[in-house]
């Protein structure tokens, strides 16, 4: 039943860890944690895939996160102690440059780089030391048509401090 393939997707996901990791051998290892369910999923497939590592968990601050999601961070730290989790805050709060700029807008599209992007950025900065990181996230080909678009492996993305792997795209 659903047992098995979830098992069988589960060690087809390890090994292509293990495969992206062999061609980039020298890229040091991040976990993108947004602590949502699918990047738990990614974390949680990158620390079975290399179990003998402390991979640093990087987490972008939005400043607006749900309550639930700040509860489920302190509850991932408590869980995994030995685990890193970095988190990056961006340089102004939100709510603040909304009212300066005005709030984000399909014409104005501002905050994934200012609340994501440019933390996140930071924070690879900090692990991989001004080189690129292999960063473990939880993209799903099924969220968007866009996302459904993207390749297992992104060498070329928004963030050109991190080829993004992807092990349940």
């Amino acid at each position: 039943g659903n047992i098995v393939r979830l098992v069988r997707l589960e060690e087809e996901a390890v090994d292509f860890l293990h495969q992206v990791r062999e061609s980039y051998p020298d890229l040091p290892l991040v976990v993108s944690w947004s602590g949502g369910k699918d990047s738990t999923v990614a974390s949680m497939l990158a620390q079975r895939a290399f179990p003998t590592e402390r991979i640093p968990h990087v987490f972008a601050d939005t400043t607006i996160e749900l309550p639930s999601t700040y509860e489920f961070l302190r509850e991932f730290r408590r869980i995994n102690p030995a685990t890193p989790l970095l988190v990056g805050l961006p340089a102004r709060n939100f709510f603040e440059l909304c009212r300066e700029i005005g709030p984000p807008s399909r014409i104005q599209r501002w905050c994934c780089a200012t609340h994501k992007a440019a933390p996140l950025t930071d924070l690879l900065r900090v692990v991989g030391g001004q080189r690129q990181v292999l960063a473990v996230a939880g993209l799903r080909r099924t969220e968007s048509n866009r996302r459904a678009q993207y390749g297992k492996v992104i060498d070329d993305g928004k963030i050109g401090l991190q080829v993004l792997v992807n092990p349940v795209a």
